[in-house]
């Protein structure tokens, strides 16, 4: 099984340690090199630093998505990953859309309270 997770930041950070642990692998896209230095040297794991445009280098998308990024940055990333046909996403952040557009794909989000 393989994971993107996508910001690499404290919540990413903690979520790559998680699904090392549970023998997951991790792909990771930031948007600055030095927090994809920092998640690196914390996680063991090379980030990407194109931020969302990272999708179109990868070989092979993944089927699952942790998205780790702030409010600003959400709607964006959601919508260039259900444009790429990842459709199982994760996120802490609630987002208010309806995507009714296409009935298969499953978002899977709850609210940090």
């Amino acid at each position: 099984m393989s994971v993107l997770v996508i910001g690499t930041g404290p919540i990413g950070i903690e979520y790559t340690h998680i699904l090392k642990t549970l023998g997951v692998s991790v792909t990771a896209i930031g948007r600055s090199e030095a927090g994809c230095q920092e998640f690196e040297a914390k996680t063991g794991i090379k980030a990407l630093s194109e931020g969302i445009e990272a999708l179109n280098h990868l070989e092979a998308l993944p089927t699952y998505a942790i998205v780790a990024v702030s409010e600003g940055q959400l709607g964006n990333v959601v919508d260039a990953l259900i444009g790429k046909g990842i459709a199982r996403l994760y996120s802490l952040r609630f987002w208010n859309k309806t995507f009714s557009k296409n009935p298969l794909v499953m978002v899977h989000f709850s609210i940090n309270v």
